[in-house]
C-alpha cells in the first residue's frame, strides 16, 4: 500500500470516528465542522510534506494552542471552562474555522494557478548563488559567533536571576537594566535570532553549520531554564524546517535521515511530558508524581498549551469593553524603529498605564482578565484571531487570514528567492508565524523593523562591502 493510498484511508477513518464522537457525546457541531477541516489540511500537507512543510507546521500549532483543550472538552468531558456561554464557544469555533478556509483556500488557489504542470525545483541554484559570495558566508558566520556567545551569557544571567526571585516575578519587575552589561547583552539576546537567520539563507555547508547549530541548539536549552518554552520549542521547529528545506534542494536525506526523524517523532511522547511537569516547577507547584500516568500527562500538556482557545473566548466575551479606540494589530506601528522616528512612547513591564494606553492588545485583555495578578507578573497572552476579530470582526479574520495564506505559499517555495537579504526574512518571521495562533497577528512585522533587525542587517552588508572594497583595491594594486 502506498503511501497516498494510506493517507486517504487514515483520513476516512478519522472523519468516520469524528461523526461517531459528535453523535455520542453531543458535542458542538461546530467543533466536528472545525476538526474535519483541520484533519484535511493536515491531509493536504502531508501528501507533498516537503513541499508544505510550513502550512503542516503552522497547522499543528493550531491544534495545540487553539485545540488541545477543546477537543478534551468536547469530547472526553476531561473538565469544563468557567461560565462561558454557548453564544461565545460557537462564536469562537466558527472564528476558527473561517481562518484555517481562508488559509486553506488561498494557499491552494496560489498554489494551482502560480505553480507549473511539472514542478521542477533549481535544486542547485539558490546554494550556488548563495555560496558565490564567500565574502558574506564568512561575515555572517562571525557575525553570528558574537552574537550567540553574547546570547548564551545573558541567559545564564536572566536563570541566575530566574532562581533569585521566581519565573513571575522575574517578568513583572525584570533585569536592572541600568546595569551596562545587562542593557548590551540583553540587545545581543535581541539581535541574535537575526543573526541565525541571516547565517541559514547563505545557506552554509552541511559541515560548517555543525558548530553555528550546536550553539543554537545550547542557547534554546537554556532558555526552557529561565522558565519560557516556546523560544526552544519554536527554535526547533526553525531548525526542521530548514532541514526538510535542505534535503528539498540537495536530495532525500541529505541533512536529515528518516530514522532520525523517525526517533524524533517517538521521544516526541516524552517532551511533551516533560513540558507539562516543567509548566508546574516553573510557578513553583508541587507535582504528585504517585499519580502519573502516560496518558494524564499527554492530555495535560495538551490542556495546559490549548489554554488559548480560552483566551480566545475571554476576548470575544470582552469584545466590547476593549474597544477604547485602539487598533490593536497595528501595535507594530509604535514598536521598532517607527516608534523612535516618530517619538511614541515605549511601554515596558505590565503595568496599568500599559494595558490601557499602549494599544498593546495581549497586555489589555490580561488586565481586564486578571486584575492585580496582572500587575505581579501573569498575563493571558494573545492569538490573532482575537486581535482580528476585536478590530475588524469576521471580516478582519477573513482578509488577516487570506494574508497568512498567501505568506504560507511563499514560506515553502522559498527556494525559489535567491537573495540572501530576501531569504533571511522569510527566517526571520517563520517563528512568529508559528507562534501566532498564541500570539499577536502582527508579530512577523515587528521583527521586522525591529531596530536590532535593521542594524544587523545594515551592519553585514557594510561589512562585507569594506572587505570586498579592500580586496578589490589589492588586486588593482598587484595588477
Amino acid at each position: 500500500m502506498n503511501y497516498i493510498k494510506s493517507l486517504n484511508i487514515i483520513l476516512m477513518s478519522i472523519i468516520v470516528a469524528i461523526f461517531g464522537l459528535t453523535a455520542i457525546t453531543n458535542c458542538n457541531i461546530f467543533f466536528s465542522i472545525l476538526m474535519i477541516i483541520w484533519i484535511f489540511i493536515m491531509y493536504y500537507a502531508l501528501r507533498k510534506i516537503q513541499d508544505r512543510i510550513f502550512l503542516f507546521l503552522f497547522n499543528s500549532m493550531f491544534f495545540i494552542f487553539l485545540m488541545g483543550r477543546d477537543i478534551q472538552i468536547e469530547y472526553l468531558y476531561y473538565m469544563k471552562e468557567r461560565h462561558f456561554s454557548n453564544a461565545v464557544t460557537t462564536g469562537v469555533y466558527i472564528e476558527e474555522i473561517i481562518s484555517l478556509v481562508v488559509i486553506l483556500l488561498t494557499y491552494m488557489a496560489i498554489e494551482y494557478f502560480k505553480e507549473p504542470k511539472k514542478n521542477v525545483i533549481p535544486k542547485d541554484n539558490i546554494i550556488e548563488k548563495n555560496n558565490e559570495d564567500s565574502v558574506l558566508n564568512k561575515v555572517a558566520r562571525y557575525i553570528f559567533f558574537i552574537m550567540i556567545i553574547g546570547a548564551i551569557a545573558y541567559q545564564i544571567i536572566f536563570i541566575l536571576y530566574v532562581m533569585k526571585v521566581g519565573y513571575t516575578k522575574s517578568y513583572a519587575k525584570g533585569l536592572n537594566y541600568e546595569i551596562p552589561l545587562n542593557y548590551f547583552l540583553q540587545k545581543i539576546d535581541i539581535a541574535m535570532p537575526t543573526s541565525f537567520a541571516f547565517l541559514l539563507a547563505t545557506m552554509p555547508k552541511k559541515k560548517d553549520f555543525a558548530l553555528p547549530l550546536k550553539l543554537y541548539l545550547l542557547y534554546l536549552v537554556l532558555t526552557v531554564f529561565t522558565g519560557q518554552r516556546s523560544p526552544f520549542m519554536l527554535g526547533c521547529l526553525l531548525v526542521l524546517f530548514y532541514f526538510v528545506l535542505r534535503n528539498k534542494l540537495e536530495g532525500e536525506d541529505s541533512w536529515i535521515k528518516r530514522k532520525y526523524i523517525f526517533i524524533g517523532i517517538a521521544m516526541m511522547p516524552f517532551m511533551l511530558i516533560f513540558l507539562y511537569f516543567y509548566n508546574y516547577v516553573r510557578f513553583g507547584v508541587d507535582v504528585n508524581y504517585n499519580q502519573f500516568s502516560i496518558f494524564k500527562a499527554l492530555g495535560g500538556f495538551f490542556w495546559d498549551q490549548g489554554v488559548t482557545g480560552k483566551v480566545v473566548k475571554y476576548a470575544r466575551e470582552y469584545n466590547v469593553e476593549l474597544q477604547m479606540d485602539q487598533f490593536y494589530t497595528g501595535i507594530f506601528l509604535k514598536r521598532g524603529f517607527l516608534a523612535h522616528l516618530f517619538d511614541m512612547k515605549v511601554y515596558h513591564n505590565n503595568t496599568i498605564i500599559r494595558a490601557l494606553y499602549s494599544g498593546d492588545y495581549p497586555h489589555a485583555l490580561s488586565y481586564k482578565v486578571l486584575g492585580k495578578d496582572y500587575l505581579e507578573g501573569r498575563g493571558t497572552g494573545t492569538s490573532y484571531i482575537a486581535e482580528l476579530y476585536q478590530d475588524f470582526s469576521y471580516m478582519g479574520i477573513v482578509l488577516g487570514s487570506m494574508i497568512y495564506g498567501i505568506i504560507f505559499y511563499v514560506i515553502d517555495k522559498c527556494e525559489k528567492i535567491n537573495n540572501v537579504f530576501c531569504l533571511s526574512f522569510v527566517f526571520m518571521i517563520i517563528p512568529h508565524l508559528l507562534w501566532a495562533p498564541r500570539g499577536p497577528y502582527t508579530g512577523f512585522i515587528n521583527k521586522i523593523i525591529s531596530p536590532t533587525t535593521v542594524l544587523i542587517l545594515i551592519m553585514i552588508y557594510f561589512i562585507k562591502e569594506v572587505i570586498v572594497y579592500i580586496k578589490n583595491k589589492k588586486n588593482c594594486n598587484l595588477s
